[in-house]
């Protein structure tokens, strides 16, 4: 399945092989986001958030795989879920174009799950400011292990998806 949006910007179901070559053009900042998360290698990382996810897709620029996105729920037949977004260098090539690609995106992840959440390193200062672009609201602060950093937890209400531009 594959679905043209705008300027040169395609979505497609997100597979493996997509995974495998996002992760060779990763953003450094998302590098050490999936590193101080998951403490695995970048490519377990990557396939995991693909098997625990009900909906992937990959974010294509003019054919190469910029980013990809995902929405984990928390359990069966909930209403909350946790959305997650690597982004890799193509995606800076694209940065209007892929600004209103997630916008509508994560408004499909809404449709799904009207609870949505992420978790952002407080260090990946463009992360967070993308984030909250979207829509997303600063909630808590948290450390998933001991000697990492910490992360922002943000929410995501379908009412403020998108409303800066």
């Amino acid at each position: 399945m594959k679905k043209t949006t705008s300027n040169d910007i395609s979505l497609q179901a997100l597979c493996k092989e997509d995974l495998a070559a996002l992760s060779a053009t990763l953003r450094a900042a998302d590098r050490a986001e999936i590193q101080a998360l998951y403490g695995q290698d970048i490519k377990g990382a990557l396939q995991e958030c693909l098997a625990r996810s009900v909906v992937a897709v990959g974010f294509f620029y003019k054919g190469k795989i910029a980013a990809a996105a995902g929405v984990e729920p928390e359990g069966f037949l909930g209403r909350r879920a946790c959305v997650w977004s690597w982004s890799g260098a193509e995606a800076g090539r694209c940065s209007k174009a892929f600004w209103k690609v997630s916008k509508q995106v994560l408004q499909g992840f809404l449709a799904l799950y009207p609870q949505l959440y992420a978790a952002c390193d407080q260090r990946y200062g463009a992360a967070q400011r993308y984030i909250m672009r979207l829509g997303g609201r600063k909630v808590k602060k948290v450390s998933f292990h001991v000697s990492g950093p910490a992360f922002w937890i943000y929410e995501f209400n379908k009412a403020d998806i998108g409303t800066k531009k």
